[in-house]
This record gives C-alpha cells, sequence and structure tokens, in this order.
C-alpha cells in the first residue's frame, strides 16, 4: 500500500521542523536511515513491517504547460 501526502515544495526550516515532529510522533518511528537519511517506522526494508517516507518534486500538468 502507498500514501501519498502532498506538501508545497517551498516549506520554511521552521514547517520542515514540524513534519519531522510529526513524524517522531508516530506510531512505531525508529528514526532516520543512516545511509540515506529516510524516516523510518516499525523496521527497515528487510523486515516484515516496515514503513518509510521520501520527499519527492511532483509536477502538475500546469507547472508541466499541459493544462489538461
Amino acid at each position: 500500500m502507498t500514501i501519498t501526502l502532498n506538501l508545497p515544495t517551498n516549506l520554511t526550516a521552521q514547517q520542515w521542523s514540524e513534519v519531522d515532529q510529526v513524524f517522531r510522533s508516530m506510531d512505531g518511528w525508529i528514526g532516520y536511515c543512516e545511509a540515506d537519511q529516510t524516516p523510518q517506522w516499525f523496521g527497515d526494508e528487510s523486515a516484515q513491517r516496515f514503513v518509510w517516507a521520501s520527499v519527492e518534486l511532483s509536477v502538475t500538468p500546469r507547472e508541466r504547460g499541459n493544462e489538461s
């Protein structure tokens, strides 16, 4: 299952700090992966149950110039 949380790309340092606090308050929080600094819950990808998050820039059709 995949869940997408869309955040603006221009968050301030304070807002990213607040996102970090939300991550840390979620059940199963274990910390940031040493290799790539992705937040992780419950275990890593080798565990039967794991959750991780990543930040990826997405572009809307309007931003691409395709206002479909």
